[in-house]
């Protein structure tokens, strides 16, 4: 009898030892996958995005520098801008309550760029939707966020394009599991230089660079026991610390900040 008491407990350890291994192998495969979906994500969205954002004033009208009253700027403010456009939608910030757009974070509104430029050579770009564009052809191009149609509280960074041939009204997903965007502005006015907000631009700001911010969430949930998952940390974005709207009962993710600076290089800022 004692030698089977003993013989249980010691399967029982074995069992525990093995269960332990198997839920420990299982966390350290979700964390590898959510970071995986986190840099494959960001690496090819953000190269994406960033190749866009390069042509940034090319060929416009704008050719000196980037004011937001500029005439032709190869950023989107105003019709002032560019007037052309039909259903016109322009760089600013997003309040969450007027656009199918909740706030995922505290006090942070996602922002929306708008961008333009003009090729001088057909089909050697394209928009971001994928168009060929024609030879002196305007493509203006706005980026934001949106709900992704699988739903389940998951939303992505979207381009829409308007030009020939594309209207505003078709977006393209760009990067999948994108909770924040923001955008700040590298300027110049006069000897000073800072970095500032979309709101926060005055008429005498002379556009040199724009620094894009996103929040990146793993696709899968992680599990609430596992080490990765903090949803108490605060995020830093474009300047602005952050938490999460609502904790309780949430799913567990990763989430990263990822930002990258380009410089606009089809204006001699100044």
């Amino acid at each position: 009898m004692l030698e089977l008491i003993i013989s249980m407990a010691l399967g029982l350890l074995i069992i525990a030892a093995a269960t332990g291994v198997f839920l420990a192998g299982q966390r350290s495969l979700a964390t590898q996958t959510g970071a995986s979906d986190l840099q494959q994500n960001a690496i090819f969205g953000i190269a994406q995005l960033t190749h866009d954002l390069r042509h940034i004033n090319l060929n416009t009208t704008s050719t000196t520098t980037i004011k937001i009253d500029d005439p032709g700027a190869g950023i989107v403010f105003s019709d002032k801008n560019f007037a052309g456009i039909q259903n016109v939608h322009v760089t600013k910030t997003v309040d969450p309550s007027k656009v199918n757009d909740k706030a995922v974070f505290v006090g942070l509104n996602n922002d929306q760029l708008t961008i333009q430029f003009k090729p001088h050579v057909a089909n050697l770009l394209q928009s971001c939707v994928g168009t060929p564009l024609k030879a002196n052809e305007i493509n203006v191009q706005r980026y934001f966020i949106q709900p992704m149609p699988q739903g389940n509280g998951r939303f992505g960074l979207y381009c829409d394009a308007n030009n020939d041939t594309d209207k505003f009204g078709n977006p393209r997903l760009m990067i999948p599991d994108v909770e924040a965007f923001k955008v700040r502005f590298g300027t110049k006015n006069g000897n000073n230089m800072q970095y500032k907000g979309i709101g926060t631009l005055t008429a005498t700001d002379q556009l040199i660079s724009i620094e894009v911010g996103l929040i990146m969430r793993s696709t899968h949930n992680l599990g609430s026991s596992n080490s990765v998952v903090n949803d108490e940390k605060t995020y830093r974005i474009a300047g602005q610390e952050v938490k999460l709207t609502d904790t309780s009962g949430t799913p567990a993710f990763m989430r990263e900040v990822f930002s990258q600076v380009v410089a606009i290089r089809n204006s001699s800022g100044g």
